[in-house]
Order: C-alpha cells, then sequence, then structure tokens
C-alpha cells in the first residue's frame, strides 16, 4: 500500500515542477517580449522626433532659402528698374551717362521736408530751475558778443578770432535739419480702438530739448554778429573744421525754403524785415569782398546747394519793391560768375536771369531820363542815387553780363536780348563806363565759336 503511493507522489511533484518551470520560461518569454516591444516603442519615438527636426530644419531651409531667392529678385527689380529708367532717359535725350552708379545714387536720395524739424511744445512747463539758468547765461554771453560787434574796431578782432568762429559755425545748424518726408497718410475710416496714439501725447515727457527756445535767441545773436563782423574776415588762414561748418551753415540757412529761415525773428517782431536768410545773405555778400573768401564758398560742397542759391538770387532780381534784396543779389552774382566759368553757366541757365539783369539796367536808364527831364542832367550828375541805385551797383550788374557773355555756351542766351544791349550801349543818358562795359558784352557775344 505504501508503495505506490509513494510512486504517485512523486509523479505528481515531477508534473508539478515541469509544470511551474513551463510557466515561469513562458512568463520570462512574455516579459521578454514586452520589453521589446517598449524599446521599439521608445526607438521609434526619438526616429520619429529625429525626422521632425530634419523636417523642421529643411523646412527653415527653404523658408530661408525663398527669403533670399525673395530678396535677390527685389534687388534685381529695383536695379532692373533704375536701368530702365536710365536707359530710357538716354534714349529720349540721346545723352550717355558717365557714371551710372553717380546716377543711380541720385535716384535713390531720399526726399526731405521743406519744413526744418520742429519739437512738441508741452503744455506744462517742465524746465528745471537749474536748465532755465543756463540757457538764460548763454543768452547772456551772446548778447555781449553781439553788442561788442557794433562797436567800431571789434570787427576785425572778433573775425579772425579762431575760437569765436568756431563756436559760430557749431551753432548755426545745432539742431537744424529736414527730416524725410513721410509717404504715410492719415486714414480717417479707422475706428479710435484701431489708432495708435502712442505719439500724440507727448507734452507730459520728460523734454530733452528743454534748449529749443534759447537756441534761437542765441543763434540769432550769433548772425547778427557775424554779419557784423563779415567785412573784416579773412577766412584763408583757419583750417577747414572752422571755416566749413560757418560757410555750409551760411548757405544753408541762404537757400532754405523753411518758414524759421524766411519769416522775421521772434524778438523783433512780425512786421521787420530781419529774418535769418537775409542776414545769411548779407554775410555771404560781405564775406565776398576779400577774393579768397568767394573761393572758399564756390568750394564749399556739395554743388548742388550752389545751384540752388543761384537760382534763388536769380528769382530775386523780379524784387523791384524789395531793392536791398534785390541788390544783394547783383552783388553775389557778380562775385560768383566772375570767380569761376563753370558757376557762370550756372547762374545763365537760370529762368530769365540774363533778361532780368538787362531789364535792371534799362530800370535805371529810365529813372535816369525822368530825373534829367524834371531837375535837369546837373543835379542827376550831382546825385547819381537819385535815379534808384547807386552807380556802382549798375556797373556791377553790367559786369556780370561781361562775365557770363565770356562763357561760349551762353552765346545762344545772349543772343536773344542783342538788340536791348545795343539800345543801352546807344544811350545818351546811360553811364559810359556802363555803355562801355555793354559794348565789351555785344562784341563777346558776336565772336565766332573757333
Amino acid at each position: 500500500m505504501n508503495g505506490p503511493t509513494t510512486n504517485i507522489d512523486d509523479d505528481s511533484l515531477s508534473n508539478c515542477t515541469s509544470s511551474s518551470n513551463s510557466d515561469s520560461y513562458s512568463n520570462s518569454r512574455k516579459s521578454n517580449s514586452k520589453l521589446q516591444q517598449q524599446q521599439n516603442t521608445t526607438n521609434n519615438k526619438k526616429k520619429s522626433d529625429e525626422n521632425g527636426l530634419n523636417d523642421v530644419g529643411e523646412e527653415d531651409d527653404i523658408k530661408s532659402k525663398s527669403v533670399k531667392s525673395c530678396e535677390s529678385a527685389v534687388k534685381t527689380k529695383t536695379e532692373d528698374e533704375h536701368e530702365d529708367v536710365i536707359e530710357s532717359l538716354e534714349l529720349r535725350s540721346g545723352l550717355s551717362f558717365r557714371d551710372r552708379e553717380a546716377v543711380r545714387k541720385r535716384l535713390e536720395l531720399p526726399v526731405l521736408e521743406e519744413e526744418n524739424y520742429q519739437p512738441d511744445h508741452a503744455s506744462l512747463n517742465l524746465v528745471s530751475q537749474p536748465q532755465d539758468l543756463l540757457g538764460r547765461r548763454g543768452i547772456a554771453v551772446s548778447t555781449i558778443f553781439r553788442n561788442l560787434s557794433f562797436v567800431p574796431g571789434n570787427e576785425s578782432m572778433l573775425g579772425n578770432n579762431a575760437s569765436f568762429l568756431a563756436i559760430c559755425g557749431k551753432l548755426l545748424l545745432h539742431g537744424h535739419w529736414h527730416p524725410v518726408r513721410n509717404s504715410k497718410q492719415r486714414n480717417y475710416d479707422k475706428s479710435e480702438e484701431e489708432e495708435d496714439h502712442s505719439e500724440s501725447c507727448t507734452s507730459l515727457l520728460e523734454q530733452s530739448e528743454w534748449w529749443w527756445e534759447h537756441l534761437q535767441v542765441i543763434r540769432e545773436n550769433v548772425l547778427v554778429s557775424l554779419s557784423n563782423c563779415a567785412g573784416y574776415m579773412d577766412l584763408s588762414p583757419h583750417p577747414e573744421h572752422i571755416v566749413l561748418p560757418l560757410l555750409s551753415g551760411l548757405l544753408e540757412w541762404a537757400v532754405s525754403p523753411s518758414a524759421v529761415a524766411q519769416d522775421p525773428f521772434p524778438a523783433v517782431g512780425m512786421h521787420s524785415t530781419i529774418s535769418p536768410q537775409r542776414l545769411a545773405l548779407e554775410t555771404l555778400c560781405k564775406l565776398c569782398v576779400m577774393e579768397p573768401n568767394v573761393d572758399l564758398i564756390l568750394s564749399t560742397p556739395p554743388y548742388s546747394r550752389l545751384e540752388q542759391l543761384c537760382s534763388f538770387l536769380a528769382r530775386k532780381l523780379y524784387r523791384s519793391e524789395d531793392q536791398v534784396l534785390r541788390e544783394f543779389a547783383i552783388n553775389l552774382l557778380y562775385y560768383f560768375s566772375g570767380a569761376d566759368t563753370g558757376v557762370a553757366r550756372t547762374i545763365a541757365q537760370q529762368d530769365t536771369c540774363v533778361s532780368l539783369l538787362v531789364g535792371f539796367i534799362e530800370q535805371v536808364e529810365n529813372n535816369a531820363m525822368v530825373v534829367a527831364q524834371q531837375h535837369g542832367v546837373n543835379a542827376l550828375r550831382d546825385n547819381p542815387e537819385s535815379m534808384g541805385t547807386s552807380l556802382d551797383m549798375l556797373r556791377r550788374a553790367a559786369n556780370t553780363l561781361a562775365h557770363l557773355a565770356r562763357h561760349q555756351d551762353n552765346r545762344q542766351v545772349f543772343l536773344k536780348q542783342e538788340q536791348r544791349l545795343l539800345n543801352l550801349v546807344m544811350s545818351q543818358i546811360l553811364d559810359q563806363g556802363v555803355a562801355g562795359i555793354i559794348s565789351q558784352v555785344i562784341f563777346l557775344i558776336s565772336r565766332e565759336v573757333s
């Protein structure tokens, strides 16, 4: 009885051990398969992430390439447009440009506003007391120099002082510049919520240009001082960093189209004729008394500003009612035309400049005829200014015509006024010196070009 029972027990034990081993093996296989699946999923995620990053990098490369291609296309388009403009100008005018790059740069120059920069005036006085005292001190010092320039004998000392000229040159154009013209137009259809008011309320911000009002008074004193001392200035011994800012500032105020340059100073009242432009022209006229100063003025860059000045002076010859400004224009045209033939050609190219100079001499002749008929020739001989201008001014107008006639390219301009010039030469009341200069003009324009 005991034997078979022990065999059965051994068999059952062996079966149990075999079944347990098979179960553990199957469980280990299952766990291994799960681990492999997890590793496969993590590898797949890594590969997908790497592929995604590669795709993003490729997209960025494509975008950068497309942006670069667009920029290059825009550049080539603008270059083609400029080339088309230059080619069209050459075809229509029959001219050939020696330097196309220079023409392209002129086409790309920004358009500036006619009015100069003006800061926003604060509704409240935010200037501190130390700043106000500093501005008043600067005005007091500039007023002292202005008063000293009126004393006879001080003109040569102030006009030839290098430190005084350097400070004046810096103050002439300090804070004076023209902003770029804004092509953006205000859209009145937008609602108030869509509009940007970030730059509209600047009155309560910190005023960085608190010195603006003081600067206008100091600049007035500087211009008056320079106009008083200009007749005694010789700028040729001074270095370039002193002469260039001074002459550049005077030329800029002389041709500036802004209202600040043409309107009277705030301190003198609206009915006064003293303006920055008039003082700049007066200073330039007095500087031209010395021949080295004329060469320095004509060599001040850019040349386009000298062209604007010649055009401005030619237009002022119309103003017969403003005798002072008209004589300023005649003086400057006389000095400029006698100094350089290129400037003489520029002056003659201005509209009706030659005709207006001839008209000025004709007007003086008519005034002299009226005085001679009413008071006699002796009264005219004793008082030449009774004809409306001085005899020296009349000779300068005639000499300006002689300087312009020396340029061969101006011959066609003078041929249109030949009959009027002959009538002036044959006049019995005109000064013989002026008639001799006009006869020389007729001789110069009658010569054939060799």
